[in-house]
Protein backbone atom coordinates (compact mmCIF):
# COMPACT_ATOMS: atom_id res chain seq x y z
CA UNK A 1 0.00 0.00 0.00
CA UNK A 2 3.27 2.45 0.97
CA UNK A 3 4.17 1.81 -2.90
CA UNK A 4 1.08 3.06 -4.45
CA UNK A 5 0.73 6.17 -2.29
CA UNK A 6 3.07 7.80 -5.21
CA UNK A 7 -0.24 7.18 -7.59
CA UNK A 8 -2.88 8.94 -5.37
CA UNK A 9 -3.69 6.10 -2.72
CA UNK A 10 -4.21 8.14 0.48
CA UNK A 11 -6.56 7.30 3.70
CA UNK A 12 -9.73 9.27 1.56
CA UNK A 13 -9.67 6.94 -0.68
CA UNK A 14 -9.00 4.05 0.82
CA UNK A 15 -11.52 4.49 3.89
CA UNK A 16 -14.37 4.46 2.34
CA UNK A 17 -13.73 1.33 0.07
CA UNK A 18 -12.65 -0.90 3.77
CA UNK A 19 -15.62 0.32 5.48
CA UNK A 20 -17.41 -0.82 2.38
CA UNK A 21 -15.60 -4.46 3.44
CA UNK A 22 -16.77 -3.82 7.18
CA UNK A 23 -20.30 -2.94 6.19
CA UNK A 24 -20.57 -6.10 3.78
CA UNK A 25 -19.25 -8.43 7.12
CA UNK A 26 -21.90 -7.10 9.02
CA UNK A 27 -24.33 -8.99 6.07
CA UNK A 28 -22.73 -11.47 5.72
CA UNK A 29 -22.15 -15.25 7.95
CA UNK A 30 -18.22 -14.50 8.18
CA UNK A 31 -16.77 -11.98 10.96
CA UNK A 32 -14.00 -8.94 10.28
CA UNK A 33 -11.61 -10.94 12.07
CA UNK A 34 -11.22 -14.06 10.20
CA UNK A 35 -8.61 -13.86 7.98
CA UNK A 36 -10.67 -14.29 4.26
CA UNK A 37 -12.24 -10.73 5.07
CA UNK A 38 -8.93 -8.98 5.98
CA UNK A 39 -7.48 -10.73 3.29
CA UNK A 40 -9.75 -9.24 0.82
CA UNK A 41 -9.99 -5.07 2.89
CA UNK A 42 -6.05 -5.32 2.34
CA UNK A 43 -6.40 -6.38 -1.83
CA UNK A 44 -9.64 -4.14 -2.39
CA UNK A 45 -7.13 -0.73 -1.43
CA UNK A 46 -6.65 -1.69 -5.23
CA UNK A 47 -9.74 -0.05 -6.07
CA UNK A 48 -9.15 3.65 -4.56
CA UNK A 49 -9.30 4.81 -7.83
CA UNK A 50 -13.01 4.37 -8.19
CA UNK A 51 -13.58 6.49 -4.79
CA UNK A 52 -11.59 8.66 -6.27
CA UNK A 53 -13.09 9.07 -9.16
CA UNK A 54 -16.44 8.80 -8.32
CA UNK A 55 -16.92 9.26 -4.62
CA UNK A 56 -17.01 7.62 -1.62
CA UNK A 57 -20.38 6.26 -2.02
CA UNK A 58 -18.88 4.95 -5.14
CA UNK A 59 -16.10 3.52 -3.05
CA UNK A 60 -17.80 1.97 -0.16
CA UNK A 61 -20.53 0.20 -2.59
CA UNK A 62 -17.51 -0.69 -4.64
CA UNK A 63 -15.29 -2.38 -1.55
CA UNK A 64 -19.36 -4.19 -0.14
CA UNK A 65 -19.47 -5.70 -3.51
CA UNK A 66 -15.30 -6.81 -3.66
CA UNK A 67 -16.55 -8.62 -0.51
CA UNK A 68 -18.54 -10.43 -2.01
CA UNK A 69 -16.99 -11.57 -4.81
CA UNK A 70 -14.21 -12.61 -3.83
CA UNK A 71 -15.50 -14.38 -1.03
CA UNK A 72 -17.53 -16.49 -3.58
CA UNK A 73 -15.34 -16.84 -6.21
CA UNK A 74 -14.02 -19.74 -4.76
CA UNK A 75 -16.83 -22.02 -5.17
CA UNK A 76 -16.47 -21.21 -8.66
CA UNK A 77 -13.05 -22.93 -8.86
CA UNK A 78 -14.27 -25.26 -6.51
CA UNK A 79 -11.67 -24.17 -3.85
CA UNK A 80 -8.29 -24.90 -6.20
Amino acid sequence: MAGFAAFGKHPRNVLPILFGVYLGTLCAPFRACEPGPLLVALFSSALTPLAEAFGILAGVLAGFLHLFVTMGIGTLYRGH
